[in-house]
């Protein structure tokens, strides 16, 4: 069984808080992040909390993607996991980005299941914060 995957970790921040709040607009952006990135959804549970914020999480036959909000903030975190090669964990970064009106951003991205080879991580931040 091939254990390798890749799971790209990103922290959101300056987002329009009315859409962190909303849960519709949050499950639709997922699942275009998820098509965009060319996995294929099988589930999903999302929980709109009584203050305010979103946790939500789409399991893909590849794995999985979440994201958690705090509108207060203006924060989101978002985590794509997929054990497929071909998804474009990316595409679905920039759809995030886009739908929540991003100002910065900080992925790391996290090479997985290698166990020969230990863990591999690369950091990446939005181009205005290096």
């Amino acid at each position: 069984m091939d254990t390798k995957g890749t799971h790209l970790i990103a922290e959101y921040w300056g987002c329009h808080p009315n859409i962190l709040n909303d849960v519709e607009q949050l499950r639709t952006a997922m699942f275009v992040a998820v098509g965009i990135a060319q996995a294929t959804a099988v589930n999903s549970v999302f929980h709109t909390f009584p203050h305010q914020g979103v946790t939500g999480v789409v399991v893909v036959e590849e794995s999985h993607f979440a994201i958690h909000t705090c509108p207060e903030e203006g924060y989101a975190a978002c985590d794509f996991f997929t054990r497929q090669r071909d998804c474009d964990l990316m595409a679905a970064h920039n759809v995030m980005v886009e739908v929540l009106g991003v100002d910065r951003w900080h992925l790391l991205e996290i090479d997985r299941g290698h166990p020969l080879d230990g863990l591999r991580a690369n950091a990446l931040a939005s181009p205005e914060n290096p």
